[in-house]
């Protein structure tokens, strides 16, 4: 269901033909249940750390919006070790929310960087690598902030892995 999302979700941005609503959301409720939704979808024992704030709000899409965590979550627990450690953070700062998802992964490449939003992009050769999936998630992680006068950065996380933060 949600690789189909996804593809549908994609195209309707390139051709500029989605619309979103807006409502205020509870960011910190939506971050709290795609997470509880998303592991115990996972069929292996993931731990995912919260620190989520109370009652972190935004105003947006609920559609886009849990998008985006979907796909900021499977991303870190595809590309984590067999043991990883994830955490999911809900924060404001400076009168900004902020979403953020940590682990300690393989990380990404200087290089790797500059083009994990393109579509269908994805680290790494098709002989190599170990993941499965199109490379949309990151392509509307990237798009759906930009939509919702937001942004996200990727940042390296020491002494491995990466953090994906949406401001």
């Amino acid at each position: 269901k949600n690789l189909v999302d996804n593809i549908l979700m994609a195209a309707k941005i390139e051709n500029q033909s989605i619309s979103f609503a807006t409502q205020e959301i509870n960011l910190s409720q939506v971050a709290s249940e795609t997470t509880r939704k998303l592991k115990d979808g996972i069929g292996r024992n993931v731990p995912l750390k919260l620190s989520i704030q109370k009652d972190v709000y935004i105003t947006g899409d609920p559609i886009a919006i849990t998008s985006m965590v979907i796909n900021l979550i499977e991303n870190a627990i595809k590309y984590s070790p067999k043991d990883p450690e994830i955490t999911v953070s809900v924060f404001y700062k400076n009168k900004k929310a902020y979403f953020s998802v940590a682990d300690n992964g393989v990380g990404i490449s200087d290089e790797d960087k500059k083009r994990i939003f393109d579509k269908f992009y994805r680290v790494g050769s098709e002989d190599t690598r170990k993941t499965k999936g199109p490379g949309l998630g990151l392509f509307l992680v990237q798009q759906l902030p930009a939509s919702h006068k937001g942004s996200i950065s990727v940042t390296d996380d020491e002494p491995k892995g990466s953090i994906s933060t949406i401001t």
